[in-house]
């Protein structure tokens, strides 16, 4: 099943026992063997406003424990501008199949990165309201000082926004402690602006702005582009340069290296086998 999550509570009703193949979002084989995909459900405001962190648990021995919540989500943001872009797109052939094709290529349709679910899963459906933002930072859970856990924003473009997030959170009397972001490369220097003032803004609340995850992918052109990754190489350089030269003035509100919490994308290995090696042999000679 994909889409939104409520889809579950309808079969949940009727029961597994019963014939769930018509229902939102339901991928089924029917008895002679083919595919059927229905359509997902719309997003809805009213399932995207609350959540009870106080609900979740883990096996611990032989008994349920509650967990303890360091870090949540917040959802801004529901799928991925690049996920809604549908291109043609001439891919390379895996390198086990190159000379033993012609053409050297072929021509593909492609929604988002190819190695991405949300291009199929959500594609791009827009943002969460304002409201229902605040109410998902209002649910997070309290720290001893009274701030709330950090937080993952979930939104791939999410720096021109970023202060609307600290401003509501004043306007609510909420305390952030920290925000966590995933993004994507070309939104981080389309953005890159609004960051600086949204990293003086932190600084002066006392709030950590994390770049928890860059999907890089790789520093390969070709690469990139047969992974329809919408990137070129010189744009994750220049989005590492302008990171490096952003810290030494937030040392303490501002947190991209691996030590602070960070984990970027890198796909390694891949099928072009002969790229990544010419990659290899640039390092060792640099």
């Amino acid at each position: 099943m994909q889409g939104p999550a409520q889809q579950i509570l309808s079969i949940l009703e009727n029961g597994f026992e019963s014939d769930i193949s018509g229902f939102d979002g339901v991928l089924s084989r029917n008895k002679d063997g083919r595919i059927k995909e229905n359509r997902s459900a719309p997003w809805e405001g009213k399932w995207l406003s609350w959540v009870d962190w106080t609900n979740i648990y883990r096996l611990k021995g032989t008994s349920f424990a509650e967990m303890p919540i360091t870090c949540g989500q917040v959802l801004q943001q529901i799928g991925c501008p690049h996920a809604a872009k549908e291109k043609q797109l001439q891919i390379d052939y895996p390198a086990d199949l190159a000379g033993k094709t012609d053409p050297k290529s072929v021509t593909i349709t492609q929604k988002g990165c190819s190695f991405c679910d949300v291009a199929q899963d959500k594609g791009f459906m827009g943002a969460a309201g304002e409201e229902d933002v605040k109410s998902q930072i209002t649910c997070l859970p309290e720290q001893a000082d009274g701030s709330r856990v950090a937080f993952e924003l979930i939104n791939e473009s999410p720096l021109p926004k970023l202060d609307r997030i600290m401003e509501l959170a004043g306007e609510h009397s909420l305390e952030l402690s920290q925000i966590n972001l995933t993004l994507r490369a070309d939104c981080f220097l389309k953005g890159q602006e609004n960051l600086r003032n949204t990293l003086e803004t932190a600084q002066k609340k006392n709030i950590r702005i994390l770049l928890a995850s860059i999907g890089f992918e790789s520093f390969d052109d070709t690469i990139l582009k047969n992974l329809n990754k919408g990137v070129t190489r010189q744009m994750n350089l220049d989005t590492i340069k302008t990171i490096r030269d952003l810290k030494p003035k937030f040392p303490y509100h501002f947190g991209y290296l691996k030590e602070e919490g960070a984990n970027h994308g890198f796909i390694h290995p891949t099928p072009y086998v002969e790229i990544i090696s010419a990659i290899n042999k640039k390092q060792q000679q640099t």
